[in-house]
C-alpha cells in the first residue's frame, strides 16, 4: 500500500505542477500580448476592389480599435497544451541537470568550494536553453513568430524568478 500511495501522490503533485506551470505560461503569453499589441491577421491589399475610384486607401486612416481584423499576436495556450509544453520543458531541464551533474562529477577540476559556481552556471545555462526550447515549442504549437515567442518565454522565466525571489524573501522574513 505504501509504494502505491507514494506513486499516486507523486503523480498528483506532477499534475498540480504542470497545471501551475500552464497557468504561468498563459500569464506570460498574456503579458507578451500586452507588450506587442494587436496585430493584423489579414494582409492589407492596398486598394478597394469595388470602389469606383482607383485611389489607394490608407490602412492607418481608420482608428485602430475600429479594425475588425486585429487579433492578439500570440494565441493563448489552452490548459492541456500549456501542460504539455511545461512537461516538455521540465523533461529538458531534468536532462540538462543530469548532464551537468555527470560533467561536474567526472571533471576533477571542480572542488567542493565551487558548488555555488556550478549552481549558478546550471541555472544560467538552464534559463538560456529553456528559453530557446520554449520559444521553439510556442512557435510550433501556437503558430506565432519566433521573436514574439522569445518575448513570451522571457516573461515566463521572469515571472518564475520573481515568484522565487518573493518566496525566498518571505521565508527569510518568517524564519530569520
Amino acid at each position: 500500500m505504501g509504494p502505491l500511495l507514494a506513486l499516486l501522490l507523486g503523480l498528483a503533485s506532477l499534475f498540480v505542477l504542470l497545471f501551475l506551470g500552464a497557468a504561468l505560461l498563459r500569464a506570460a503569453v498574456s503579458l507578451a500580448n500586452r507588450v506587442i499589441g494587436p496585430v493584423r491577421t489579414e494582409r492589407f491589399i492596398g486598394w478597394d476592389w469595388d470602389d469606383d475610384t482607383d485611389e489607394l486607401t490608407d490602412p492607418d486612416a481608420q482608428e485602430p480599435d475600429d479594425r475588425p481584423d486585429r487579433t492578439p499576436a500570440i494565441p493563448e495556450p489552452r490548459t492541456g497544451l500549456g501542460m504539455f509544453t511545461i512537461l516538455m520543458l521540465l523533461s529538458l531541464h531534468i536532462a540538462q541537470i543530469i548532464v551537468m551533474g555527470i560533467l561536474v562529477e567526472t571533471n576533477a577540476s571542480f572542488r567542493r568550494e565551487d558548488e555555488l559556481t556550478v549552481l549558478v552556471l546550471n541555472l544560467v545555462l538552464g534559463s538560456v536553453l529553456g528559453t530557446v526550447v520554449l520559444s521553439g515549442l510556442l512557435t510550433a504549437r501556437l503558430g506565432t513568430k519566433w521573436r514574439w515567442a522569445v518575448l513570451a518565454a522571457f516573461f515566463f522565466y521572469l515571472i518564475i524568478v520573481l515568484l522565487l525571489a518573493g518566496l525566498i524573501g518571505l521565508m527569510t522574513a518568517v524564519f530569520g
